[in-house]
């Protein structure tokens, strides 16, 4: 039974850790805001998709 309890404490740090890094690497670089223009526009019309091929 603790070793259940172990593996969630770890599953949830792992994932914690995994969550933090996923973000402050999608931090917004205001020098360059075209690029994050049109994935609005593409993500507001439903063409999604297409960045994720791009």
């Amino acid at each position: 039974m603790k070793n259940r309890r172990l593996l969630y404490i770890w599953l949830v740090i792992i994932l914690t850790i995994l969550t933090v890094g996923v973000v402050s690497s999608m931090r917004i670089d205001n020098t360059n805001t075209e690029i994050y223009d049109k994935l609005d526009t593409n993500i507001r019309y439903g063409r999604a998709s297409l960045i994720l091929v791009a």
